[in-house]
């Protein structure tokens, strides 16, 4: 901090200096006193422009999360972190992306809670909301809803070519 004081003021008297060659060590209390106003107003300047950036994050977070509300007693599916080395993602084509169906065992905060998956009755210990998804059960089809081929559409399926042929040239 204190190198960048002593540039400011270097290039502060040097100025001065130049206009007024024999009267900048008479003033230089003058010119140092400058210095940590400027500084506390590009504090202030430097604060400001970081709330505001904050805010800008916030309204673009905003824009693409849902606001999704859990009650303890819920089940949710909780997803998977997808697994890295060294800032690189492993990614797996057909690797589940969630778990679940999960309980919410206690609530920690208004964004975290404490989860158990239910197949193995693991904890899964504390979770951020924007991990989870409602879980909703799946349909129960009965005999009567079983489908028949008149179920499905009549109009056949039409397969495009995988490609085109040229017509041959004949000669």
């Amino acid at each position: 901090m204190s190198e960048r004081v002593n540039w400011t003021l270097k290039a502060q008297i040097a100025i001065y200096a130049e206009r007024r060659p024999g009267l900048w060590d008479k003033k230089l209390q003058k010119l140092a006193f400058s210095i940590p106003h400027d500084l506390q107003v590009t504090y202030h300047f430097v604060r400001e422009h970081s709330e505001i950036h904050n805010l800008s994050q916030k309204a673009a977070y905003d824009t693409h999360t849902i606001n999704r509300q859990f009650q303890v007693g819920d089940l949710v599916w909780i997803q998977i972190p997808t697994p890295k080395i060294d800032n690189t993602t492993i990614t797996h084509k057909l690797r589940p992306k969630f778990q679940g169906p999960c309980r919410l065992l206690e609530q920690l905060s208004p964004s975290t809670f404490i989860a158990m998956r239910i197949s193995d009755h693991v904890n899964i210990g504390s979770t951020n909301i924007d991990r989870m998804k409602p879980y909703y059960e799946p349909p129960t089809t009965t005999s009567d809803e079983t489908f028949t081929p008149e179920h499905y559409s009549a109009v056949p399926v039409r397969r495009s070519p995988l490609r085109m042929r040229r017509p041959t040239k004949t000669t």
